[in-house]
């Protein structure tokens, strides 16, 4: 499952708020797949970018994004309560 929106905070982007792919349909190509889809509709409803958070220790969703061309904006923050202790930062792809 994939969720994105417009990016109320960025002008002209689109925001991929979340992403699941199930344990048994990880290393598939299914959550490409799904970020594909998003990339589509982003450009299709003329986004220039697509931005998205992502934990600073979810490795596996970090080494996908930076496959697919996601590069970090630098802006980083803490998940709200009861997640406040881990850490996210910003990714960026230009469409």
């Amino acid at each position: 499952m994939v969720r994105t929106s417009p990016e109320l905070d960025v002008d002209g982007a689109a925001s991929l708020g979340s992403l699941w792919v199930a344990p048994e349909a990880r290393c598939a190509g299914v959550g490409s797949a799904l970020v594909g889809a998003v990339v589509e509709w982003s450009r299709s409803e003329g986004f220039g970018e697509l931005l998205l958070n992502v934990a600073d220790d979810n490795d596996a969703a970090i080494r996908l994004y930076e496959a697919l061309g996601f590069r970090p904006t630098g802006r980083a923050s803490a998940f709200p309560a009861p997640r406040a202790h881990l850490g996210k930062h910003q990714r960026r792809l230009s469409l």
